[in-house]
């Protein structure tokens, strides 16, 4: 062990101050606002950012490119060093399960039908729904909101937003537990969250074009 000339061995001090500095970097992320309030804020950001994009355009498609681009790059940008995420019990037996069927169980029980074809080409919808608006919102909900809100409230959250935007109450309780399902699966693995996020989103465009029935 290195001493200083007088003094006892230096290695406990530089072991403070690693600590410290440990400490310090573990609650830089969230400097200036709660956790809770950024987290908010976040929600209220995306859900403004649709319904503007949805307000000016008249294709659908065109409204999620544009707004879930922007997104996108903010939230890619902002990307704050969180805590490790807590593996939820359930992730995958529970989580996976809701993911590829919450949604539609949620519609069923809530009464809410298909109300007509898609509006679009499928090649257009498939760009935004899978490409763009899936890796988007797991950048941003998965990514701003769910480590500072939790995954229920982000659920509660993501599904309002849906309402907000399209005024369709009667998918809420779906939207938020295929949101729940993601949580779950993304405090296990958040690649396999976008990749089931991704296949979801491709897998109702694909089917509502089968169908001549819309699942968004």
């Amino acid at each position: 062990q290195r001493r200083d000339r007088d003094g006892p061995p230096l290695w406990p001090l530089h072991a403070g101050a690693h600590r410290r500095a440990t400490a310090a970097d573990a609650t830089a992320e969230e400097v200036g606002a709660p956790p809770a309030l950024t987290g908010l804020a976040w929600a209220m950001a995306v859900t403004a950012a649709e319904a503007a994009a949805r307000r000016r355009l008249r294709s659908r498609a065109r409204a999620w490119l544009a707004a879930y681009a922007v997104v996108a790059t903010i939230a890619a940008a902002a990307a704050p060093r969180l805590r490790r995420r807590r593996r939820l019990p359930g992730a995958f037996w529970v989580g996976i399960p809701l993911v590829l069927g919450g949604y539609q169980a949620g519609r069923a029980l809530a009464g809410d039908r298909p109300s007509g074809p898609p509006p679009e080409p499928a090649g257009l919808e498939l760009v935004a729904l899978a490409a763009v608006v899936a890796p988007a919102e797991e950048l941003a909900w998965g990514g701003q909101v769910e480590p500072r809100l939790g995954v229920v409230a982000t659920a509660v959250l993501f599904a309002l937003k849906h309402v907000i935007v399209d005024g369709r109450r009667r998918r809420a309780p779906g939207l938020a537990l295929f949101w729940l399902g993601l949580g779950l699966v993304r405090s296990r693995s958040p690649r396999l969250a976008l990749a089931l996020h991704v296949a979801v989103n491709a897998g109702g465009v694909l089917l509502g074009h089968a169908t001549g029935r819309d699942s968004f």
